[in-house]
């Protein structure tokens, strides 16, 4: 069996010189100084099947309790963690990936989540800060096939997932008192055949972005502004046998104007940019290019620095690969990250603290 390790490792701009360092995650006296600030949900199978086999009850004949672990750690001068475990959903509730946003309103601040439950419902769950216990719910709709994605503004909560019939599904809801009583759904694009991906949403300036793998591999884009307008624009980013994998999906603002970036595993194993900038429409708004030729075995994660993009996906021979492109330029710069080996889709994300800005990435270790 598998372990289910996460495996962290950071890679750094360089203070002087420009390129890219990448450091291993092995602790070291000035990483250790480094505070660290973490949240991350695991599924929580393993640590089930951990308290099952100690407690001596029979293995399950059919489909495992699944549970959904929440994971909690301070900053402290160590650089590691004090982890505090606490769970957000019962055994039974969870079957994806969890998708998880910060909230503040006036309840209070604090940590939302959204997974796939029992039966292809919806479920969420929510805490708020100093406070033990999770407050768990289903959000109504029609069924849920795929892991959700969840983005948070200034006035409520929003989370999308692919339906029956390969809809794409959406959810509304305004901060209200009982947050789990006013949830709106909505069908985006087609009544079916119009997502064939779990999909990945941002929020920015009041509207909404969803991008998804289409019918027929294709890369599909939709946007709506979710104060003023309830349509939603959409547009086919890439055309058919183009998209193999769930696209990763940010927003930017540079030189160029604002706009849209969108990378997914293409064709032979390569992996595929786009990028549109606000305001151009039509079928050639979208400008394609490659980042890596055959080499992508997995959904890539992307986000954005002062500078850039970077992608991070599972290259071949399960290694972790990374790479950088700078505003203005046409080139990517690709490097592998050293450590034991790749066998999921990566995690990233973009950290400041008193040592410098830089990134981290996470991946499931062999």
């Amino acid at each position: 069996m598998s372990k289910f390790l996460q495996g962290r490792r950071i890679v750094r701009p360089r203070a002087a010189g420009g390129g890219y360092q990448i450091r291993n995650a092995a602790p070291t006296r000035r990483s250790g100084r480094r505070a660290i600030r973490g949240v991350v949900l695991l599924a929580g199978l393993l640590g089930g099947l951990a308290v099952l086999a100690a407690s001596g009850v029979p293995a399950y004949a059919g489909t495992l309790p699944k549970s959904l672990d929440f994971y909690s750690g301070l900053d402290n001068l160590s650089g590691y963690p004090n982890w505090n475990q606490s769970l957000a959903a019962g055994w039974g509730t969870t079957y994806s990936a969890p998708a998880m946003v910060r909230f503040s309103n006036a309840s209070g601040t604090g940590t939302e989540v959204a997974y796939e439950g029992p039966g292809n419902s919806l479920g969420f769950s929510y805490n708020i800060d100093g406070q033990k216990n999770w407050n768990p719910s289903t959000i109504p709709g029609p069924g849920t096939y795929s892991a959700p994605a969840i983005v948070r503004d200034s006035t409520g909560t929003y989370v999308t997932a692919e339906g029956p019939g390969h809809q794409l599904e959406f959810y509304s809801n305004v901060d209200p008192t009982n947050p789990t009583n006013t949830w709106q759904q909505q069908v985006i694009g087609l009544s079916g055949g119009t997502i064939f991906s779990a999909p990945s949403m941002v929020e920015d300036s009041g509207r909404i972005y969803i991008v998804a793998e289409g019918p027929n591999q294709s890369l599909m884009f939709y946007a709506t502004d979710i104060v003023e307008d309830t349509s939603w624009l959409k547009q086919t980013v890439a055309k058919s046998d183009t998209t193999y994998s769930a696209p990763a999906l940010v927003r930017f603002s540079n030189a160029s104007g604002t706009g849209t970036e969108v990378t997914a595993e293409g064709p032979g194993n390569s992996l595929d940019f786009y990028y549109n900038i606000d305001g151009q429409s039509g079928p050639f708004s979208w400008h394609p290019s490659t980042i890596s030729g055959p080499g992508a075995y997995s959904a890539p994660a992307m986000v954005r620095s002062s500078i850039g993009t970077e992608v991070a996906y599972e290259g071949p021979g399960n290694q972790l690969e990374f790479s950088f492109n700078i505003d203005g330029n046409q080139a990517w710069n690709p490097s592998t990250i050293p450590g034991p080996g790749t066998y999921s889709a990566p995690a990233m994300v973009r950290f400041a603290d008193s040592l410098g800005s830089g990134t981290e990435v996470a991946a499931q270790v062999g």
